[in-house]
């Protein structure tokens, strides 16, 4: 066992504080474990410690799966259910004690399980790269092992040594990754009219944000957490207005880091800039014919007239300033307009019954 004090039993420690690893009993004194970390793990022991602590720590939900693959050990079943579920890992076999995966194999697990595969897709020029880049098995490998050395989960050194069996100490190290990593929910505009600044606000999921106390217990870190925001090439610090002057309209991505204890979370969300509309009727002042009438937002052929108003009284080949015979009556199109349509006097006195005129009447 490490010394007291070193961080591989700071990491032993926490581990089996929040339930992720058991040990053995030792024989001779009933109140300690024996955990022997730096031996390597096999694929049960190694699912257990992932999937299981992923689970715990509020990120999966592991008690969903009815139909369980058969394994030897029966307690890794549930976790190695879960993982070929969610394409984690392969067809490993039932005999998972007696088979040993490389670092490779487990940061793929970890990748998938905690669902951050997709990061380095969005975030293209944030670099992790290895020295030992050829000793991967595919390019997909080294991508996963990027990405976890992006979130400073695993693989932290210029070399991964991607086909090294794992040590037990070295998941101990991961699960207290996985408990460190920050998760927050995000409140923010979906738009924004350019010109204007947003801002963001930042909500812990739940309280397993933790850091290692010196009683090696679990202690919410939340407060603490370095968060930055990054947004068109700019660095923002959280709650501070987010400029939009001088921006090209559209969609934007808008990245959020958080920081705690040397592990990372990146999150990406979108943001449309939009320009001024006053009325609020979906289209931009600038392209508005009529920017203060919610009624109105096309003229196509630019005569002045409502597109809407042009379909409606075949007015296609007039100008507002003219007018037009409806039922025999002249009638201004700039009052057309004004009023939203035309409603013919004949029309309303021939659609009413002249028993409820006499009755009125009489």
């Amino acid at each position: 066992m490490p010394q007291k004090g070193t961080s591989d039993f700071e990491n032993i420690a926490f581990a089996t504080i929040v339930g992720a690893v058991w040990g053995q009993i030792d024989p001779d004194n009933a109140t300690e474990r024996i955990f022997r970390p730096y031996d390597n793990t096999s694929w049960a022991e190694s699912l257990v410690m992932i999937v299981k602590s992923a689970s715990l720590a509020g990120l999966i939900d592991v008690t969903s799966d009815d139909e369980l693959f058969a394994t030897t050990p029966e307690w890794a079943s549930r976790y190695y259910t879960y993982a070929r579920k969610h394409q984690a890992v392969g067809d490993i076999g039932s005999s998972l004690h007696e088979k040993y995966p490389t670092r490779e194999e487990i940061g793929k697990l970890i990748v998938e399980v905690l669902g951050i595969r997709n990061v380095l897709k969005t975030l293209p020029d944030l670099s992790a790269d290895f020295t030992d880049k050829a000793d991967f098995s595919s390019s997909e490998y080294y991508e996963y092992a990027k990405t976890l050395k992006l979130f400073g989960i695993y693989f932290h050194g210029e070399s991964a040594n991607p086909q090294a069996k794992v040590l037990r100490s070295e998941l101990a190290a991961v699960i207290t990754n996985i408990f460190l990593m920050p998760r927050f929910d995000v409140t923010m505009a979906t738009s924004v009219k350019l010109g204007e600044s947003f801002s963001i606000t930042l909500n812990a999921q739940n309280s397993h944000v933790v850091k290692i106390g010196s009683d090696y217990l679990p202690i919410d870190n939340v407060q603490n957490l370095e968060t930055a925001i990054v947004f068109e090439d700019k660095v923002y610090q959280l709650n501070a207005p987010i400029a939009t002057e001088g921006l090209l309209r559209g969609e934007k991505n808008l990245l959020i880091v958080a920081k705690n204890e040397g592990v990372y979370n990146f999150i990406v969300k979108r943001i449309i800039l939009t320009k001024e509309d006053r009325d609020e009727d979906g289209m931009e002042d600038e392209n508005d014919p009529w920017p203060d009438d919610q009624r109105y937002q096309k003229d196509v052929n630019a005569n002045g007239i409502p597109d809407k108003l042009d379909a409606l009284y075949n007015l296609e080949s007039y100008n507002a300033t003219q007018s037009v015979v409806i039922d025999g009556v002249s009638v201004s199109i700039a009052k057309i307009i004004e009023e939203g349509g035309y409603s013919s006097p004949k029309r309303v006195s021939s659609s009413i019954n002249p028993a409820i005129i006499g009755y009125l009447l009489f």
